[in-house]
Parts: structure tokens; C-alpha cells; sequence
């Protein structure tokens, strides 16, 4: 009987999670068993319970402080350089507001149920590299592992396409015609560290790019 799927960027998180849906636990359960423990490490993971639950959950500093909370441990964000020291701007610093961030935690349904869930640590790559990865799982019927395991590309800045050293040179030059700038990186596995589940009709699965830590469980 498999009692769900879950993914986190640390081994240790996802065992977390898995017992406690071998447990009985749901989905939620397993979130907060996960997340407490890769809370310590790097706060992100996605899960898909027996029961049909699903959580996709991305949580994290954003940018580091160096201030730490005595006698706690906890390491305060560092986003408030995001904003404008100066008055009367539009990211002048005031109240009720919220820094940008690309955190991109996403659930895919097929009608009312969870199909997909899916997530990605890597700042500005994250809303680039989720997209492709559901391409690959929707229109191109990958599985999850393909899907999060595919060569990706990803735009920065001035128009510069960066890609995968996996993306054959044949493709590249194509993109030097377009007169867009071309960066080559010469990892294998870039841009975000995908990871994500996918219910199946017997049971489910789950991948986790090979680029990091991350690992898949079904239990």
C-alpha cells in the first residue's frame, strides 16, 4: 500500500516526512515534520499524501542578514536592501509593504484532484525553470524525474540566454543567429534545483535534479 510521495532538498527532511506518513499521517502531517526539520537546513519540499492531499512549500531567508537572534540561533533576512533608503519612491521603505521575491511553489489539478506538485529553490531562475519543467511533464509526457532532470535554459540580464551544458551546440548556435546573447554553463545540472511529485493511477512519483541534494521518497 503506498501511503504517498514526498520531495525535499534533504534526505533527512524527506525520511522525516515519510514516517510520518507511513505513520498514518496526511500530507499536512508530513509538512510539518518535514518542514521542522528542513527548517534547519533549507526550507522546501513537495508532497502528495495516500489521500489525494498535496503541498508544495518553498520558505527562506531570501537574502542574509549576518544578525542573528541571541540565544536562539535564528539568522534574520537581509531583504530590507531591497527597498529604497530615499523618501517618496516607489521601493521607498513604509509600511504595508512586502519585498518581491520568485518563490514559486505550485500545485497542478487535474480537474478537482492534485496532480502535481512542484518547487524550486534558486532565486530569479525559479519562475524560469518551473514552466519547463511542466511542459516536459504535460506536453511532453516525461516522467517526474525526466521532467526535473531535463536540460534547462534561463534569461538574465541584457538578454543573455544561459544554458546547460547539456543543450547541444547545434541548438545554441541557433540562438547566436537571434543576435541574444549566449552564456554557457558549463554545469550539467542548472539554473534552480527542481523537484516535484505527480500522482499516478497506481500509486505516484517523484524526481529530484540530480544538481543538489535532493531526494524523493514513496512510501
Amino acid at each position: 500500500m503506498t501511503h504517498g510521495i514526498i520531495c525535499a532538498p534533504q534526505p533527512e527532511a524527506a525520511k522525516a516526512g515519510a514516517l510520518m506518513l507511513q505513520g498514518g499521517g496526511n500530507a499536512f502531517d508530513a509538512t510539518v515534520a518535514c518542514s521542522i526539520t528542513q527548517g534547519v537546513l533549507a526550507p522546501l519540499m513537495t508532497e502528495i499524501g495516500g489521500t489525494g492531499n498535496a503541498v508544495s512549500m518553498t520558505h527562506i531567508l531570501g537574502a542574509l542578514s549576518g544578525v542573528i537572534v541571541p540565544n536562539t540561533g535564528f539568522i534574520l533576512n537581509g531583504c530590507m536592501n531591497i527597498f529604497d533608503p530615499r523618501p517618496n519612491r516607489s521601493m521607498s521603505i513604509a509600511a504595508d509593504k512586502s519585498y518581491t521575491s520568485s518563490m514559486s511553489p505550485t500545485l497542478i489539478f487535474d480537474d478537482n484532484k492534485a496532480l502535481i506538485a512542484i518547487g524550486a529553490p534558486g532565486a530569479a531562475y525559479i519562475p524560469q525553470v518551473i514552466p519547463q519543467s511542466i511542459i516536459n511533464l504535460v506536453d511532453f509526457s516525461m516522467t517526474m524525474t525526466e521532467a526535473t532532470s531535463a536540460p534547462r535554459i534561463a534569461v538574465t540580464k541584457n538578454q543573455i540566454i544561459e544554458v546547460s551544458n547539456r543543450i547541444p551546440r547545434f541548438v545554441s548556435d541557433e540562438i547566436k543567429t537571434m543576435e541574444y546573447g549566449l552564456l554557457r554553463i558549463h554545469l550539467s545540472y542548472t539554473s534552480a534545483g527542481m523537484h516535484g511529485v505527480k500522482a499516478t493511477v497506481s500509486s505516484g512519483e517523484g524526481g529530484a535534479g540530480p544538481g543538489r541534494n535532493d531526494v524523493a521518497l514513496c512510501v
